[in-house]
């Protein structure tokens, strides 16, 4: 409405107009932001994009805050603010305070739950509908806690984190299938140390094909060479430790992905990752493989696979960059998985700087994930520390970066930071 600001007459009885259905929308997002905003990519690209952010305690205690402040507003922000007080729910058997602490949030959330529907009818009652779920299970009781949360509780969980012991993992995947019907809502799903039917991918895809996050973590993939996903709306998709042996990636059904993610098996080569990405790699912006291979190549055609990839993520200094990238091709940050101890030898250091050179010139920023350069400096040894330096003057001829984990660039390190301790 032109002439409205805040405070004037006539933005307060804009606001007024809001239906109640937004304001609803509205403070949803103020106390626990929806799925879109953890699977969209930021500006600051898919490196700092974190898939189990959402899980992270301190998150929520944040948004915690932000709910018991509405509940200060007036009597309906109240009672919305009372209807969300379990969206959020983390339980794993561990003795820690704060484990203790989520544990206790399900055992209430359960508890409240059932007593709801013997007292069907009472006004006061708040319903539960959690949206975020973050089991570990380890035992029989945290199997019986989990298929309770399942049965009580699954109808607006947009978000599943499953971290499953081997000798339940089948029950416990049998029983999110077979109760898919009852979460409509679900688009991220992560199954860790599951062990999967005999088409899993194409299990998955019956039962939740709104998905746009899928991770495979350790667990077993049986090799039918028949199995498929098919899962239109797929954005993100992780395969960390399950062997790649026997799928057909270029059957399934994935049009829209934008992050692939495969952790290698020790019995796959880390060539095969690359030539298993091919076929999925036309919108592909992330393409993330770890290995723990002393070497290995990147394939010569891999970049007519990738055309619009702006960040890889690799451990450069095991790898072998066979062919520079292409002019005008649009990546923009070689992120290298590792630590110091991935530069502790003078092989591994000439084969990081030999492949940073054989890139090209248009990459703008090389980061060093997991890695601060106050420990290069505390722990690393001064061979090691002399060699960054003089990559981060190399690559400031080229016009690109080194940074830490923490966004630092090693010459402004070096300049300001390090001279101050």
């Amino acid at each position: 409405m032109e002439g409205s600001r805040p405070g004037s007459p006539s933005f307060a009885k804009l606001l007024d107009s809001v239906p109640a259905e937004i304001w609803y929308q509205i403070l949803e997002c103020v106390i626990d932001a929806p799925f879109i905003f953890d699977t969209t990519i930021g500006a600051e690209g898919c490196y700092w994009f974190k898939k189990d952010r959402f899980h992270e305690r301190s998150v929520y205690i944040g948004s915690e805050t932000q709910r018991r402040a509405l509940r200060l507003v007036c009597r309906g922000w109240m009672t919305f603010a009372d209807n969300n007080r379990w969206r959020w729910l983390r339980f794993y058997e561990r003795s820690t305070p704060v484990y203790m602490r989520d544990a206790r949030h399900v055992e209430d959330a359960l508890a409240h739950a059932s007593n709801g529907r013997l007292i069907t009818g009472n006004e006061d009652f708040k319903p539960v509908f959690p949206r975020r779920a973050s089991f570990g299970v380890d035992s029989d009781d945290s199997k019986d806690t989990f298929i309770k949360m399942i049965n009580q509780l699954p109808s607006r969980l947009t978000i599943l984190f499953v971290d499953c012991e081997k000798r339940h993992g089948s029950s416990i995947l049998e029983h999110i299938l077979s109760n898919s019907s009852a979460m409509p809502c679900m688009r991220c799903l992560m199954l860790s140390w599951v062990d999967f039917r005999e088409t899993p991918l194409q299990a998955v895809s019956r039962a939740f094909p709104l998905l746009t996050g899928l991770t495979f973590v350790n667990g077993i993939v049986p090799h039918n060479t028949e199995d498929f996903l098919s899962l239109r709306q797929l954005e993100s998709l992780c395969i960390n430790k399950v062997k790649l042996r026997g799928m057909r990636p270029e059957t399934w059904l994935i049009p829209d992905l934008l992050r692939l993610i495969l952790a290698i098996d020790e019995a796959d080569s880390a060539e095969m990752a690359f030539d298993f990405a091919k076929p999925l790699g036309k919108s592909l912006v992330l393409f993330r493989t770890d290995t723990l291979l002393p070497q290995f190549h990147i394939p010569n055609d891999i970049w007519r696979y990738f055309p619009r990839l702006t960040e890889l993520v690799m451990p450069v200094s095991v790898a072998e960059v066979l062919t520079p990238v292409p002019a005008g091709h649009p990546l923009r940050y070689v992120i290298h998985k590792g630590s110091i101890q991935t530069l502790n030898t003078d092989p591994l250091r000439q084969r990081f700087q030999s492949n940073i050179i054989s890139l090209g010139d248009d990459i703008e920023i090389l980061i060093m994930a997991d890695l601060d350069w106050k420990r290069v400096y505390r722990d690393g040894s001064s061979d090691a520390s002399a060699f960054l330096e003089r990559l981060s003057m190399l690559l400031e001829v080229k016009g690109a970066r080194l940074v830490d984990m923490h966004g630092r660039t090693l010459h402004v390190y070096m300049q300001v930071d390090h001279k101050s301790t």
